[in-house]
């Protein structure tokens, strides 16, 4: 990631209501989230057509505001920004991950 430091991805989020449980069920309010997705960028292509949207920081305030309206305009931006974001990534293999209880860390395979 960009000088080993913190990457964001566009996420989306919605609750619904499930109108076959009562109003008072702890079920009735859901939680639905999603990341969003676009073109992988090419020198990534191979691993996957498609990739998470990566948002530089200058974004990132804008993007968690609940006061901003995300019309297509914005979007656009977002995804054109996340471009430049996809192209500063590199790949490198990693050794597998245990499931050993510890915090998982991708280790670099040598």
């Amino acid at each position: 990631h960009p000088s080993d430091g913190l990457l964001m991805f566009a996420g989306l989020y919605s609750w619904w209501a499930d109108h076959s449980k009562s109003e008072d069920d702890p079920g009735f309010w859901n939680l639905t989230s999603t990341i969003v997705t676009t073109a992988a960028v090419p020198h990534l292509a191979h691993i996957h057509d498609r990739r998470p949207a990566t948002l530089p920081p200058e974004l990132w305030a804008d993007w968690m505001n609940p006061d901003i309206l995300g019309d297509d305009t914005f979007i656009e931006y977002a995804m054109n920004a996340s471009a430049a974001v996809a192209e500063e990534l590199n790949e490198y293999p990693t050794l597998p991950l245990k499931d050993d209880g510890l915090p998982a860390v991708p280790i670099p395979a040598e």
